[in-house]
């Protein structure tokens, strides 16, 4: 996990969304195979949201020659304020 992470959540908080993200974002997905490829999790910064960070992402994956699928789990949320 980066420093700059860490200095924003402090140490404890740090590491605990470094061992749940880690848990269950970070693991093999279930039906995993040679040409796959699976996205766990995308998350956008409010102030970032709207500017293609994760449509780009996308297409350079989409890009690269060795997966021939890509599977992601799709949901939308938004904070509530």
């Amino acid at each position: 996990m980066s420093a700059g992470v860490r200095r924003h959540l402090g140490p404890v908080r740090g590491l605990l969304a470094y061992v749940v993200i880690r848990r269950w974002s970070m693991r093999a997905f279930d039906g995993a195979r040679p040409g796959l490829a699976e996205i766990g999790l995308v998350a956008t910064e409010p102030g970032h949201q709207g500017r293609g960070v994760a449509t780009a992402l996308l297409r350079h994956l989409l890009a690269l020659p060795e997966y021939r699928e890509i599977t992601a789990p799709i949901r939308a949320e938004k904070a509530l304020a």
